[in-house]
């Protein structure tokens, strides 16, 4: 009977939750059109929040109830200012300003274990394929030239995020997860501040046309939280070894491992399924059935 209480509450706890958040989501976006600095703070500090949230859900961070706290407040403050501000240097100043902030709180937070060791190769190819990816995009977007540096920035951002954070060896040193963290902030920033403060029209076209994402963000939520984030956690996973309590960085060691281990996945006979006299005989043994049958 507890656990028939239990499963009830439960799901009438996340049909309300649910029926929250996406009412909530609707009254957000109903915000941009008329009072779009407060849908500008509350979008910003909703953001960062959410980040540093799956950062701390992850064990990521020292003090993460501070330090979260600490990055919706910075979020909020730089949604604020991109919200009011019109001029493009202004935006920009304001969007590195926040972008370094936020990174400098992530690098002076960062738990030792995800300490990110330099290495300029990765660094040099991640930029060069997260800035072509972002140029495509542009491309394919329609060539608008006052999106053009936020996009070519949005992917050096990846591309810095990867090359220097994601594919380097995690035995460096705080001054080295400080300094990626801080460039991560500032690219960010330049691609957020890069943009220009929307016109009427253009805070109108973000009311309306947040309903058809409003309507999908349920399902998206659903395979994100039970298809996504759990393939890329066991692809993350797959880079480390060790204990669970003592992960340690290990590379591509798992993979290869798997790739070339005989007791695990072996090729050395697949070519013998072809010519086995089984798979020859397979065919002409079933129409010569078929055949005797039809006689």
């Amino acid at each position: 009977m507890n656990r028939l209480v239990v499963t009830v509450l439960g799901i009438v706890a996340a049909v309300g939750l649910s029926g929250f958040v996406f009412i909530g989501v609707n009254k957000l976006f109903d915000l941009s059109e008329d009072r779009y600095p407060q849908y500008s703070t509350i979008a910003g500090g909703i953001l960062s929040g959410g980040v540093f949230a799956l950062l701390w859900g992850n064990r990521m961070l020292l003090s993460p109830v501070a330090v979260t706290i600490a990055a919706v407040v910075i979020g909020a403050a730089v949604g604020f200012a991109l919200g009011t501000l019109e001029q493009s240097t202004q935006r920009l100043a304001a969007g590195i300003g926040g972008g370094v902030a936020l990174g400098l709180l992530l690098g002076f937070s960062a738990q030792e274990t995800v300490w990110p060791s330099l290495d300029p190769v990765g660094i040099i190819i991640g930029l060069l394929i997260g800035t072509g990816l972002g140029f495509l995009v542009w491309v394919i977007g329609g060539r608008h030239e006052s999106k053009m540096i936020s996009r070519l920035f949005a992917g050096a951002a990846v591309g810095w995020l990867l090359g220097a954070w994601v594919a380097a060896t995690l035995d460096g040193s705080r001054a080295e997860v400080i300094v990626v963290a801080a460039v991560l902030g500032g690219l960010i920033g330049v691609a957020v501040g890069g943009r220009p403060h929307p016109d009427q029209m253009q805070r109108v076209n973000i009311a309306v046309g947040s309903r058809k994402y409003i309507f999908l963000a349920p399902a998206l939520v659903f395979v994100t939280g039970a298809l996504v984030i759990p393939l890329a956690r066991t692809i993350w996973l797959g880079f480390l070894t060790g204990n669970p309590k003592e992960l340690t960085w290990n590379g591509l060691g798992n993979y290869t491992e798997l790739l070339t281990d005989p007791g695990i996945i072996s090729f050395g006979k697949f070519g013998g399924i072809l010519g086995s006299t089984l798979l020859c005989y397979s065919p002409w043994a079933r129409s010569s059935a078929d055949g005797s049958g039809a006689a």
